[in-house]
This record gives structure tokens, sequence and C-alpha cells, in this order.
């Protein structure tokens, strides 16, 4: 049984929110920009500043004829284009300005990572998740601190290649360089681990989620079946019967689940003392009473059943007070 599908994230792109003017500083001799160009692109910057993006382009489409080919300046011009494009939303054109600037070979390998790994969050918002993997880690690799949001982007493209594997060592050292990792960075490790058949670990990061985020019954649930689905009948048991106390498992179905987990552990006593408990709840009665009238059972059935006899006496006098109401 799956319990869920791999979440599906959208990249966030730092390219629209960095600097043009700083961007083009380097301590590297050779990548520098003449005066005349550093007050153009401090012009460009101001003009996204204002949201003026097509005449930010105007001027960009002015100034790049002008830089030699293969130089830092054109590098650094069609940077600036790209990061206009990515604010307007156009990727696809953004993309393509990432690439004829990364082409030049003019960028320092600090800045040349960066416009690695935003070319390839531009890929993964594009769905070209094969191109992206490829750029990604070349940029990371050489990026001197990757970020969280770096890793969980490789981790993301991955993860749409249904390469779960792959992608479980970049979505944990997200998670782990995060000063506050997202509740939904969380749940795409679980879905990675689940896709990958590696249950123990996804349990791991359930135990996680449950103390780490606000109360969730959906994760104690998958909690319990994860047991199951690992054999492991007795945890399962154990931690239902903790999310009942808890007060996560209220509803009919969940009591009379948990008390059949009882029965199949050979504790029937305990089955019984839990409907006793809660025999009064309309909500039981209410259940039973639709198993009867959706099933055709006679609740007279039900006494006969081999499994409820092994309550023993308690559970049945439950089931009598119930076919009396």
């Amino acid at each position: 049984m799956h319990y869920f599908k791999v979440l599906r994230f959208v990249a966030v792109l730092v390219l629209i929110g960095y600097s043009i003017v700083s961007s083009a500083a380097s301590d590297d001799k050779t990548a520098k920009v003449s005066p005349s160009v550093y007050k153009y692109l401090q012009e460009i910057e101001a003009l996204l500043e204002k949201s003026a993006y097509g005449k930010a382009l105007q001027e960009l489409n002015v100034l790049l004829p002008e830089t030699a080919a293969k130089s830092y300046e054109k590098a650094v011009v069609l940077r600036a284009m790209a990061s206009v494009y990515s604010h307007q939303g156009n990727f696809k054109k953004a993309a393509s300005a990432l690439e004829k600037s990364i082409a030049t070979s003019a960028l320092p390998l600090d800045q040349k990572a960066q416009a690695q790994v935003n070319l390839g969050e531009m890929y993964v918002a594009g769905g070209q998740y094969k191109k992206a993997v490829i750029l990604l880690r070349a940029g990371i690799d050489r990026a001197k601190s990757p970020t969280s949001d770096q890793y969980f982007t490789l981790a993301n493209a991955y993860a749409q290649l249904k390469q779960y594997k792959t992608a479980i060592p970049y979505m944990k050292k997200a998670v782990r360089l995060a000063k506050t990792p997202k509740e939904s960075w969380y749940q795409m490790l679980l879905a990675m681990h689940y896709e990958s058949d590696d249950y123990s670990s996804a349990v791991a990061v359930l135990q996680k989620m449950i103390t780490k985020f606000p109360p969730n019954k959906t994760y104690w649930s998958q909690l319990i079946a994860l047991h199951q689905q690992l054999n492991d009948y007795k945890k399962a048991l154990a931690v239902n019967e903790l999310a009942y106390r808890e007060g996560f498992m209220s509803s009919s179905a969940d009591i009379l689940n948990l008390a059949n987990m009882m029965l199949v552990q050979n504790t029937p006593y305990r089955a019984a003392e839990l409907i006793e408990k809660e025999i009064s709840s309309k909500l039981i009665y209410t259940f039973l009473n639709g198993l009867k009238c959706l099933r055709g059972l006679d609740f007279n059935h039900l006494l006969e059943n081999p499994v409820l006899v092994r309550c023993g006496h308690r559970f049945l006098n439950c089931i009598c007070k119930i076919t009396q109401k």
C-alpha cells in the first residue's frame, strides 16, 4: 500500500534576488568591468528596483554588442539579462541568457558555480530535470558553502527523475543545514525513503516529525502502518495505544481497529477493557450498527465470531449491550 506520493515542488530562483552590481565585482584581476560598464549596470539595477523591466532590457541590449566576445563584461551583461528575464517570469529566455554567460568561460570559478546552480534551478522550474542535475551537481561541487536550498533543489530534481536513493543524501544535507527545516522537506524525505522501500529509515523520519511539528494524526497513522509493513506488530500496537492516549485515535473506526490489533496480539482482556470503556460512546454503536445495515449482518453472528469469542465474557457483554440499544 502506498501512503503518499512524492511531493512536487517548484524551485525558488535565487537569481532574481541577487545584486547585479555586486555580482560584477570579483577578486580575480582578470575579471573586471570598465567604469562605464559598471555605471551602466548601476542604472540597470535602479530600473529593476522600479520594476522597469522593459527599459532595463532595452539598455542591456544596447550594451551587449559593445562588449568583447568571450569577455567577462559580456558574461556579466548576459547574466544581468537573465536576472531581468527572471523578474519577468520568462525563465526560458533567462536560461538562454545564463547559458550564454557560462559559455563565455570568462566567469571566475565562484561566479561560474553560482551561475550553474541558478541555471539548474531554472531547469527544475521548467521540468528539465536531467539537465538540472548535471548543472546543480557541478555548481554545488564548486561552491564554497552550498546552501540548504541548493541541496533541496538538487534532491527534488533527482526525485522527479524517480532516482530516490540518489536524492536522499542531498535531501538529508538540506534538512541538516537548514536553520529551521520546513515540514514539507521532512515530508519529501519521508516519501523518498518510502519509495526506496527503506521503511526503517522512514520510521525514523516520522518519529522526528511527530516531535518537531504540530500534532498530526496522519503521521501517527503512517507510523503504525510502517511498523506493520516491517511486520513489527508489537510496535505497531504500542504506537497505536500511545496515539489513542494522546487523543489522536478517537473515532469509532480508530477504537475498533485498536481493539482488533489487541486481539491479534493475544490480549483479548485489554481489547475488552477498551471496548467497555468506550461502549457508552454513540460512535461505537453507530459504527457497528452501520456494519449491520451495510453488510446485512445480525449482531448474533458477531457473538458467534471465533475471534470475538476469544475476548471472553466481558467483550460479549459489551456486544449484548449494543444489541439492546
